[in-house]
């Protein structure tokens, strides 16, 4: 099959551009622009789908996705409440729980914590905390036994065997002196972040008597299929409830973490027009100097019987050339880059000595990342139609030109 003369016409202008350093110069700075470009803003995006994936598969892994507690506490009733709930669409599981604010005690080192009672058979239907244990996790909480966050075991200076005393107020929110319990630490619960150094786990009977509601309970967590859904779906369960609760989500709690990741990808959105809308007026530079460049060889064409739309489609596809050959190093260099990105900033970590994102702050400790084909073809797809689009006006100042003003001695 012949190629269109407007092609061919637009391989031989973009051939004979070396002639002119300054254009050739511009054109290469046009496609290494888009190459560039395109290259960032998919690492960043990739970086972006890894963290929101992380914040799925882990965060949310340990965290409630909703929790329901009664208005007026203790829950009594909870084990039908929790039947009741688990047989709804949309709830995979339930399970009760106590908690305190307490403080740990391991000789002179006093700290925070968050002490929770769970039943571990439950526990397991509504988290996956048991991944995160060591050692494994435990067949049952006996009373005196405690998990203890990892962080909060190295503040204290504590490993799985040794013994610390819990402070607890005998009623909560009152002034009289804590209570003190007497613990022996079982496991540690190495998650990563803020979690790992305020974090304890009971088990439920003995959280019960501590209380001193009997059976009762402070609410139930729910593990929800759809977590996005997570407020409607919880919403929904508690109205079946006979009794008025409060309702929570994961959304409340850390929806901060997922918010920042989509507003991030909102602006490098922004940013990945900006930088191609940069680079394309290279490409609008380029083909005017062309023009001016080749005013001559156009009239030529003209006189030949060269119709205004093949000019126009030669200065297209002379543009459209250029944005392919940037969008296509860009896609290959920026997709192989983010399917190695952590490997590469382990690497620099390793030579430096320094770690871009410390497990005592963050939940994960590096880089994650996610190719997604989407996002490749909406971006190279974007910056092809701005390469193409910027190819429109020197098209159109080629069309104007005058062949017997040209060829007339000017």
């Amino acid at each position: 099959m012949n190629m269109p003369l407007s092609l061919l016409t637009a391989l031989r202008f973009m051939s004979a551009r070396r002639s002119s350093k300054m254009v050739s110069f511009i054109s290469a700075s046009s496609t290494i622009g888009i190459t560039v470009g395109l290259v960032a803003i998919i690492l960043v995006l990739s970086a972006m789908n890894g963290f929101e994936n992380a914040l799925k598969e882990k965060l949310l892994g340990v965290i409630p996705d909703a929790e329901i507690v009664t208005l007026q506490r203790p829950m009594s009733n909870w084990q039908g409440f929790q039947q009741q709930l688990s047989a709804l669409e949309g709830i995979e599981g339930v399970a009760p729980f106590i908690q305190f604010s307490a403080m740990i005690v391991r000789g002179e080192t006093l700290r925070a914590l968050q002490l929770r009672g769970i039943e571990l058979q439950f526990q397991a239907q509504v988290s996956s905390y048991q991944d995160y244990l060591q050692p494994a996790w435990p067949e049952t909480l006996k009373n005196g036994e405690l998990i203890l966050g990892a962080g909060l075991a190295a503040a204290l200076d504590v490993k799985p065997g040794d013994s610390v005393n819990v402070l607890i107020a005998s009623n909560q929110g009152s002034l009289k002196a804590p209570k003190s319990y007497p613990f022996k630490v079982v496991a540690l619960f190495r998650f990563g972040g803020q979690i790992d150094s305020i974090s304890g786990y009971i088990g439920l009977p003995q959280a019960q008597a501590i209380k001193g509601n009997g059976d009762s309970v402070d609410g139930l967590e729910l593990k929800v299929a759809n977590i996005f859904d997570a407020n409607r779906t919880a919403y929904k369960a508690a109205s079946q409830l006979p009794v008025y609760v409060y309702v929570t989500d994961w959304m409340r709690t850390h929806g901060h973490v997922y918010q920042d990741i989509q507003m991030v990808r909102g602006v490098v959105y922004i940013v990945m027009a900006l930088i191609i809308a940069v680079a394309c007026f290279n490409i609008v530079s380029t083909l005017v100097m062309t023009v001016q460049d080749k005013r001559s060889e156009i009239a030529i064409l003209l006189t030949m019987g060269a119709s205004t739309r093949s000019l126009i489609a030669t200065f297209i596809w002379q543009g459209a050339l250029s944005g392919l050959l940037g969008v296509v190093s860009g896609v290959s260099i920026g997709s192989a880059l983010a399917l190695y990105l952590n490997q590469i900033i382990s690497f620099f970590e390793s030579v430096t000595n320094r770690h871009l994102l410390s497990a005592d702050i963050y939940f994960i400790d590096h880089i994650p990342t996610v190719l997604r084909l989407d996002d490749v073809l909406l971006v190279a797809s974007v910056a092809w139609a701005m390469a193409i689009l910027s190819t429109l006006y020197p098209a159109w100042r080629a069309s104007k030109i005058e062949p017997a003003h040209e060829l007339g001695g000017h």
